[in-house]
This record gives C-alpha cells, structure tokens and sequence, in this order.
C-alpha cells in the first residue's frame, strides 16, 4: 500500500507487507482484547493471551499462572466456574469441589447436608424430608412419627389405627396371648385390645351357676349375674323363671329348701313354716300342729306337760299320768299327801267330820 519505511517489511507466501497491514492480516490476536499478541503471551485453551487479559470472564481477576476452568469456550476462577456450573452448597454458599451431595433439588458438600433439627451429618446415607428440610431418622420419629400404642417407639411405615391410637402391624395383637385378631374383630379393656378368647376368659362376666360367660338372657340377682336357666334353687335345681327365691350363705333356694337349710320344718306336717313358729321340746311347728299327742287339741302358745317327749294339755295329762285325791276324787298335778294308801291334796287331807 506504501512504501517501506526505514526499509524494513514482513514477508508472508512469498511476498512483502509493511507492518501495520501484516499484523491486521496475518499477525495473532490476543483472545481477551483481541489486540495484535505481543510481550508476553500465555497459550491457552487453543488461544493466544496477554498475561493481563487472561482473566476470569465473571470477575476478571487475571490468573496469574493460577489454576482456571473453561466453560462455553471461556474461562474462570475456581468459585465462579461452580456458579456458572451451578455447584454451589447451599449449606455453606460456596462452591463444591470434589463429593457432591444432590438432594432436594440443592447441592450440600459432604459434611454440610445435615439434619434440619439436631445437625448431625447426613452424608449419603437416608434421610426423611418434612417441607423441605431433610431429617435424620432419629429427628423425623422423635418428631412426626406417631407413637406406637403397644412399645412406645415411633411408627414410620405401616400402621393400624385403633382405639385412638396408632400401632406397628406387628404390635397390633392379644394384650394377653400376643397373637393377632383373626377377621380383625378384637375387644377393649383398659386401652389395650384382647382377643375374644382372652377377653372371655379374663373380663367377661360369668353365670354364677355354671361359671361360663354370661351371655343371651341374663338375671342379675345376690349381686351376681346368672343366666336364665342356671337361676334355681341350690337345692332341687329347679329355676325360679321369675317367681320368689330366698337366699342362704349366698345361695338361692325355693321356700320350701330354703325353711328345710334353716331348719324351719314343722314336725307335725313336716312342711316348711312361714310366719308365726311355736318352738317346743326343741322341735318347731305350725301354731295349728302343735297338738295335745292324746287328744290332739291344738295347744298353741297355751301351757303344756311334756311325757317322754310328748306334750299334753293339761286335761289328758291330769287324767292319764296324775294320781287321785282320796278325798274329791280330782287327779293331783302339784304337791299332795301320802296316807293309808291313797294320794291326797293337802288342802283335802282333814278331818273327815
């Protein structure tokens, strides 16, 4: 284009340039500030660098002979290439290098994803996430898992839900003989779920006859239940169905076993007494049977003889067991006087003139 000052050109293929047109045609460009590379020049990603302006393309923090990282074709320091790349630990906000930990939807360094409640280190092992925040498995049962009815220790699985209350499937069972409720049907007591067997055999209310649970009609009677059938007389077995019973030493009996248990029979019917009772001769009767035993006059609560055990009214014993007065011919039922062979009243023995 002009001739050469001072006589010095380039030569390039063979032919001659001055030069300013052999650098805007043919000399290296620096990357950076895409101006002509010269002094010192840094090789790079397949490019020609001044030293100051091979820089991170975030910051522009020249390298320096540092360390640097490419991405779409550029460069950057350290912490901006994981901003760019994304792997910034959300625990700490600085970038990751090395071990990642990705997990719900962030990035953690190894020791920096930790529990949300105790902060223990999770790492890479399991975890459980409550809105967002990973829990350990202590952490997550102490605080959001129920508590098992049965063991007390939390439920994070399956469960059943009985009673108020949550239990493992495991534990779910016979208070009692610990095995599980056949048809899932089980009875309560206390809070704690039995089988029908158990439940029976410890809670249920049994007939006081026969001692088996008390089921279908039932009686309730002396303060115990009975059923229907087994509610007779301890005696002669047969049932009350609903009539009077009475009761002795806490068994139930019909009238007439109950006056035979307490030993009010008549001796002269030989029939239970009810109501008014003549005691005599250690024997009890019907006010009616108590009868003179030669005339059979009802003697009642009147006085009485008793011979050899059988008792007389006054008359029969006076004509059958009493001596007569030698005087008035009467018999002598109190004290008398003995003389020439005859028994006397004392007030009959006297001057016969």
């Amino acid at each position: 284009c002009n001739p050469f000052q001072g006589g010095s050109f380039y030569e390039k293929n063979g032919m001659p340039y001055c030069q300013s047109c052999f650098q805007g045609t043919f000399a290296t460009r620096c990357a950076g500030c895409g101006q002509v590379a010269s002094g010192k020049i840094i090789n790079a990603m397949n490019q020609q660098w001044h030293q100051q302006c091979f820089a991170c393309s975030y910051c522009r923090r020249p390298f320096n002979g540092g360390p640097f990282y490419e991405k779409d074709g550029k460069p950057f320091c350290e912490a901006h290439y994981h901003n760019q790349s994304g792997n910034i630990c959300d625990g700490c906000k600085c970038s990751i290098v090395g071990r990642c930990v990705d997990a719900l939807g962030k990035k953690y360094h190894p020791d920096h994803f930790v529990c949300g409640s105790c902060q223990t280190p999770l790492g890479t092992s399991s975890f459980y996430e409550t809105d967002g925040v990973p829990n350990c498995e202590t952490c997550y049962n102490n605080m959001y898992c129920p508590m098992c009815g049965f063991c007390g220790k939390p439920i994070s699985d399956r469960c059943v839900s009985a009673m108020g209350k949550k239990w493992h499937v495991d534990c779910f069972v016979c208070n009692s003989c610990c095995n599980p409720f056949q048809g899932g049907s089980f009875y309560e007591k206390n809070g704690m779920p039995y089988c029908q067997s158990c439940f029976q055999g410890t809670f249920a209310t049994r007939c006081a006859g026969c001692g088996q649970v008390a089921s279908g009609k039932i009686i309730n009677a002396m303060n115990q239940q009975w059923h229907q059938q087994c509610f007779a007389c301890s005696y002669c077995r047969r049932p009350f169905n609903g009539g009077p019973f009475y009761e002795k030493d806490g068994k139930p009996f019909c009238e007439a076993h109950y006056h035979n248990q307490s030993g009010n029979i008549c001796d002269g019917c030989k029939c239970s007494i009810v109501g008014r009772c003549v005691d005599a001769l250690g024997k009890k009767y019907h006010p009616d049977h108590f009868v003179c035993g030669s005339c059979q006059t009802p003697l009642g609560t009147s006085s009485f003889y008793e011979t050899d055990g059988v008792p007389n009214c006054e008359t029969c014993y006076n004509n059958m067991y009493c001596p007569m007065c030698g005087f008035c011919g009467k018999p002598i039922s109190d004290r008398c006087v003995s003389a020439m062979g005859k028994k006397w009243h004392v007030d009959c023995f006297v001057c016969n003139s």
